[in-house]
């Protein structure tokens, strides 16, 4: 069953479609023969190099665009973290085990290829971040400007809100293992997503994670869920958990 509901992004109507489990933003036409009819964003061709931190941003937003798991491999630093909003119940698990970059990768993977029979991959995807992104030095104690940066932008998928990504030259990150086994190495002319803050919290309408119990009522495990129901509040952290099949370590 296919549900939609209008929102609003910069004057623009948009339709939210959500199939199942699914999540994704669409325009739609009407048709005469079947009703509303889905006219997907076209995708880009080339995928933006990362070469500064709005470069990064790209690069990050055309991974969602495009669908495309082993680029987004490549966005996140060996310490990567996401932080979840102070707010959103959905990041409970995740306050003594934070979000890491596998914890990423598992989630954008299940999203993009489904994550089991209660997770089916999503039918369409389009985010938008801000037309244009403003960089700042990195506030963060110890982060140099010339190495680090923060850039705070809108962010819209079937929530609307906004994020702070702090991003790392690639001559100062941490490079994972597996990235490094590729030919990966320092890179003054690459950049790196170092860590995400979330600030979606109560932002939005569209799905709440439902926790699932191991049989005999062992109790909640991190990262499983049963299935999604309809919210008057959701979180990109929600989605994350939603879509992330982890167990607790």
């Amino acid at each position: 069953m296919v549900s939609a509901a209008r929102v609003h992004r910069s004057g623009v109507a948009l339709l939210v479609v959500a199939a199942v489990l699914a999540v994704g933003i669409a325009a739609c036409s009407r048709s005469s023969d079947t009703g509303w009819s889905l006219l997907l964003a076209p995708r880009s061709q080339a995928a933006p190099t990362p070469d500064s931190p709005q470069s990064l941003l790209r690069l990050f937003e055309w991974c969602y665009n495009s669908r495309n798991v082993e680029r987004y491999r490549e966005l996140f630093t060996e310490d990567f973290r996401f932080v979840f909003s102070s707010l959103d119940p959905a990041g409970s698990g995740y306050r003594d085990y934070p979000w890491a970059r596998e914890d990423e990768i598992t989630y954008f993977s299940a999203l993009i290829n489904g994550g089991g029979p209660d997770r089916p991959p999503a039918t369409s995807l389009n985010l938008h971040l801000d037309r244009n992104l403003i960089v700042l030095d990195d506030p963060r104690p110890g982060k140099g400007g010339r190495w680090h940066k923060k850039v705070r932008t809108s962010v819209t998928l079937s929530i609307t809100g906004f994020a702070s990504f702090f991003a790392v030259r690639g001559d100062s990150a941490s490079i994972p293992s597996d990235l490094i086994a590729r030919g990966f190495q320092p890179d003054s002319t690459r950049w790196y997503i170092e860590r995400w803050e979330d600030e979606t919290s109560g932002l939005g309408s569209a799905y709440r994670a439902t926790s699932t119990t191991r049989a005999g009522g062992a109790g909640t495990h991190r990262g499983q869920v049963a299935g999604a129901q309809p919210s008057k509040s959701t979180t990109w952290g929600t989605l994350k958990v939603l879509y992330h099949s982890e167990p607790a370590k």
